[in-house]
């Protein structure tokens, strides 16, 4: 009796197939894609939590400013957006050389390296003398890339108060001038991003 022993020898060598390593960097690279879109979101949503924090603290130390002031933003305006804000030699008279303000404003500043940060003092009636208590004032805030703004005023643009406190994300700021050449009537605000981020006021 003979034992027959049948071999079957496979035609295929060892290591994967162009196809089969195709596949496998297409699946790679789509969850690669995937996680890198949740990390920018995640560190986005970081950053907002953030400027949610350091705005509330500000708005805090706004307030007792205010109240301390007499009800008053300061002694002076302050028109000038092209200065870097906070500094002492330029915002003198304002709410902004206050050393807790000034102190806030850096650290939200620092948050993100190469940012720059643009504050306005503004009054209803200007007719060349700066010499008068602000009423509307703006803080804008954006980082090196212009990617992210934030902007913080007291000048509500659905009522017209200007003791109301908003504040936007992805929002821009802009200064009113209403009358031409002085006497005009200046309003500082933030520009509401469309659709607005109403949950962040």
């Amino acid at each position: 009796m003979y034992n027959v022993v049948v071999r079957f020898h496979s035609t295929k060598t060892g290591g994967f197939t162009l196809i089969e390593l195709l596949v496998v960097i297409s699946i790679v690279s789509l969850l690669a894609s995937t996680v890198l879109v949740a990390t920018s979101k995640a560190r986005t949503t970081a950053k907002v939590g953030r400027m949610k924090a350091e705005f509330t603290n500000l708005r805090t130390s706004l307030e007792l400013y205010y109240q301390s002031s007499g009800n008053t933003w300061g002694s002076k305006l302050q028109l000038d957006t092209t200065k870097p804000c906070p500094s002492d030699a330029i915002f003198t008279g304002t709410m902004f050389e206050d050393t807790n303000i000034k102190s806030q404003l850096a650290d939200i500043v620092a948050l993100f390296p190469g940012a720059t940060m643009q504050c306005i003092a503004a009054s209803d009636f200007y007719s060349g003398n700066l010499n008068i208590p602000p009423r509307y004032w703006s803080i804008m805030i954006q980082d090196a890339t212009a990617a992210n703004k934030w902007c913080f005023s007291n000048y509500d643009i659905v009522s017209g108060d200007h003791n109301i406190f908003t504040a936007y994300l992805g929002a821009g700021q802009t200064q009113n001038t209403i009358g031409g050449s002085p006497p005009a009537i200046i309003v500082t605000r933030c520009v509401a991003p469309s659709p607005a981020n109403t949950d962040w006021k």
